[in-house]
């Protein structure tokens, strides 16, 4: 997200938080959800004295940043919602996510495949992630996307993963009571997220909500279009949606 919208936040005080345990952020002990998440959220809010933000979120973010609105929606001023992943049909978990938290099975998922057989599937699955856009040119080094395979990291990943469709469902029939201004930003030609499924059924259901779509956008729009996301930044802070 950083990559993608830094310097064209002119005039906002950004704040990029990571997921607990993936980044260079340590992952707490027990059991995460988007509760939990929501939660550190709010805790981060108030150590850095935030009031009212924007919250953006992108995929799995974007379901932690719902979750945060239904629970504390009173401190937000918006959201904006990037290809966001949050109805329980979004798929089943990835064989590798659910193995590895299986025991005895799980650490050897964990620290031996995945280490040496992920960096392989580097390439193939960042064209599927960007699709229909390509890839930027540096992306894997400037974000580091080998240490998804470290295996502390891989198992932060696969932990929140594994369970996602449940999760979802906690949280999906609540969607219509968000009333908070939100821009949704997706393409149907998301190859990660269905995106009439999820940004096209949740928008339609919440009172003060759109829906902004481009022929040209992937899962990862923002890298392309970071003018509309700040375009859409500005009109949820300034609570005009129409």
């Amino acid at each position: 997200m950083h990559m993608a919208l830094s310097g064209h936040l002119d005039g906002y005080r950004a704040i990029y938080i990571d997921r607990p345990g993936l980044g260079w952020s340590e992952r707490p002990g027990g059991r995460w959800t988007p509760e939990r998440e929501a939660a550190l959220i709010v805790d981060i809010m108030d150590v850095l004295d935030i009031e009212n933000p924007v919250v953006v979120g992108h995929s799995w973010g974007g379901a932690v940043s719902m979750r945060l609105a239904i629970d504390h929606g009173e401190d937000l001023a918006g959201l904006v919602l990037i290809a966001p992943a949050l109805r329980s049909d979004v798929g089943d978990a990835a064989w590798y996510n659910s193995a590895s938290r299986i025991p005895l099975l799980g650490p050897i998922v964990t620290r031996i495949f995945v280490p040496i057989l992920g960096p392989r599937q580097i390439d193939s699955g960042l064209e599927t992630t960007f699709a229909p856009q390509p890839v930027p040119a540096g992306y894997g080094d400037r974000v580091r996307v080998n240490r998804l395979f470290n295996p502390s990291v891989f198992k932060a990943n696969a932990a929140d993963m594994a369970p996602v469709n449940t999760h979802l469902a906690a949280q999906e029939g609540q969607y219509a009571n968000v009333s908070l201004p939100t821009v949704f930003l997706a393409g149907p030609n998301d190859q990660v997220v269905n995106t009439a499924m999820h940004s096209g059924r949740v928008s339609e259901a919440m009172p003060n909500a759109r829906l902004e779509t481009d022929a040209g956008w992937g899962h990862m729009l923002h890298h392309y279009a970071p003018d509309r996301v700040r375009a859409a930044i500005d009109a949820v802070a300034d609570g005009r949606l129409d």
